[in-house]
């Protein structure tokens, strides 16, 4: 199968509600990265802020055995929202660093650092034509989706 047939058939595959939500989380990608590590982060420090003393009295008045690393493993396993950004964010990664570099500059510069400039501006920036960015841009979008199992 070559590649042009491959190409068809994942974009047939995909919606276009599919291809959007793929576009909104690579622009978000950053903010859901830094999210993720506020909301680990959040999970691990919990009840750090309190002092020993009182954190010890809680665990001996209570009756049964406590265990604070246990419990915040479990909460980071078990978070649906957690879950959900880590294989947001391991889907991009990975599909990201599989990217030659010309199309891996396009999505950092399409998506992460400068947004909003037109095809045209991309097309200069990075010596391609238009219509080749757009493809670029297309394949990296539907393997996204097709990794999320989004169609």
């Amino acid at each position: 199968m070559t590649r042009r047939q491959i190409s068809r058939m994942t974009r047939r595959q995909i919606s276009r509600a599919a291809f959007r939500h793929v576009e909104a989380e690579l622009c978000a990608y950053p903010e859901t990265r830094r999210e993720l590590e506020r909301m680990r982060a959040d999970i691990i420090e919990r009840g750090m802020a309190q002092a020993l003393e009182l954190q010890v009295t809680r665990a001996q008045a209570s009756g049964e055995w406590f265990d604070p690393t246990l419990s915040r493993a479990t909460a980071l396993v078990t978070h649906l929202t957690i879950q959900g950004m880590e294989r947001i964010v391991r889907v991009v990664e990975a599909v990201y660093a599989a990217l030659p570099p010309e199309r891996q500059r396009l999505i950092r510069l399409r998506y992460w650092e400068r947004p909003g400039m037109g095809w045209q501006w991309y097309a200069q920036e990075i010596g391609a034509d238009e219509s080749t960015l757009r493809r670029w841009r297309n394949h990296v979008v539907e393997l996204i989706a097709l990794r999320m199992g989004w169609r």
